[in-house]
């Protein structure tokens, strides 16, 4: 069976948000909804970033805080005004993620994006798939584009800013191909 083709020229779109001082991105299609801050109960020997589940209109969700899975500090006071639950859809599954912020939603052409060897290194290539440039208010950024599956899984924190330091954060190299299915 031979690999599947991947067209340069399709358009994707992706949903921008902040956690801590880096960009990041998923794929528009996994969000069901966006909610404010509510209630959670928390869950005794949850995995680490699970701050508890949510009730979201009678369905019972985990609710992962990303601050606390990529082992960073708490929030400041003020910033809580923008937090917000993006609810994902997740092999047939509902979760909801904590973020700081929800940015923009930016339209790219999967030729835009950047992934494979010399972008992301070491453990850093299997939580992300790779960076998109986007441009916004503070000029032309990278987002992360975030595995879900691979952020949410495991018992331990992911420290990001350990992850990033050999990871190149300014160019943005030639596009190499995604494989299909790895999301």
């Amino acid at each position: 069976m031979s690999p599947a083709v991947i067209d340069p020229n399709e358009e994707l779109r992706l949903a921008t948000f902040a956690v801590g001082p880096d960009l990041y991105a998923v794929d528009i299609m996994r969000i069901r909804e966006i909610v404010r801050p509510q209630p959670v109960t928390p869950v005794p020997k949850a995995p680490a970033g699970m701050v508890g589940v949510i009730d979201l209109r009678g369905q019972v969700l985990p609710l992962f805080d990303l601050r606390v899975r990529f082992d960073l500090g708490p929030r400041a006071e003020a910033a809580m005004v923008h937090v917000r639950y993006l609810i994902l859809k997740l092999d047939g599954r509902s979760v909801g993620v904590v973020v700081d912020q929800v940015l923009d939603v930016v339209n790219l052409t999967r030729g835009q994006l950047r992934v494979g060897a010399g972008v992301l290194a070491g453990e850093a290539a299997q939580v992300f798939l790779g960076v998109a440039p986007v441009t916004g208010p503070q000029g032309e950024r990278l987002a992360l584009l975030l595995n879900l599956r691979r952020v949410l899984q495991g018992a331990h924190s992911i420290p990001v800013d350990d992850l990033l330091r050999g990871t190149n954060r300014t160019i943005l190299p030639i596009p190499i191909d995604i494989p299909r299915g790895t999301s």
